[in-house]
């Protein structure tokens, strides 16, 4: 997963001795997950802040790009998981609901185009008025 420089800066000690991609990960020669799990939790206290589990940041990191307006696809893809399916199925309520959105840009949409939309319903109806009472005439 791609980070930003800030993210990469803060993480670089635990990026350079890392023999691999992740940067989390289980190995024999470095500390394991519950070190970094009971240093979060000590941070949390530390900074005042309600602590919560360590995965829990992934979590919010998702929750974050759903709020800025990330797609299914791409949140997906960042968070490693083998579907869309599989995103929605945890993140599912945290997606709006695009029926308002839609909504709302069919109604902007009418209102800018309703005068020209009036105007032509007028003519079609003064024109269908017209050829009818033609026909009308021509039938006599």
């Amino acid at each position: 997963m791609k980070v930003d420089n800030l993210t990469r800066n803060l993480l670089k000690p635990l990026i350079n001795n890392s023999t691999s991609d992740y940067i989390f990960k289980y190995s024999e020669d470095l500390p394991r997950a519950e070190y970094y799990a009971s240093r979060f939790k000590k941070y949390c206290k530390l900074a005042g802040v309600k602590t919560i589990r360590f995965h829990d940041l992934r979590h919010s990191h998702a929750s974050l790009l759903i709020a800025s307006g990330e797609d299914r696809f791409t949140l997906s893809k960042r968070l490693g998981h083998s579907s869309t399916t599989f995103t929605e199925t945890i993140y599912g309520h945290l997606f709006p609901d695009k029926q308002n959105s839609i909504t709302s840009l069919l109604e902007e949409t009418f209102k800018k185009d309703f005068k020209k939309s009036v105007q032509f319903c007028a003519i079609s109806s003064e024109k269908n008025r017209k050829t009818g009472q033609k026909k009308r005439h021509q039938e006599r």
